[in-house]
């Protein structure tokens, strides 16, 4: 048993701030809100009854040809 007294702070946890753009670490590029959306929606479309890897190998690859000059803009 402890003997010293701790109040509980009455004060409610601050939400997380999501940053309004999200930099991919490898390439130091910043993908905007709508960019990071409509990735999102594309995993989701290409990789639904896959795992979490399966999902991030499909989202790897997408990033992957958007930062490589061979595949156009």
């Amino acid at each position: 048993l402890s003997t010293s007294t701790e109040e509980k702070s009455s004060k409610p946890k601050q939400k997380k701030r999501v940053k309004s753009e999200t930099t991919n670490k490898a390439s130091g590029k910043q993908y905007s809100n709508e960019e990071m959306d409509l990735l999102s929606r594309l995993v989701h479309a290409e990789a639904k009854g896959e795992s979490y890897e399966g999902k991030k190998a499909v989202a790897s690859v997408v990033l992957n040809r958007v930062e490589h000059r061979s595949f156009p803009d």
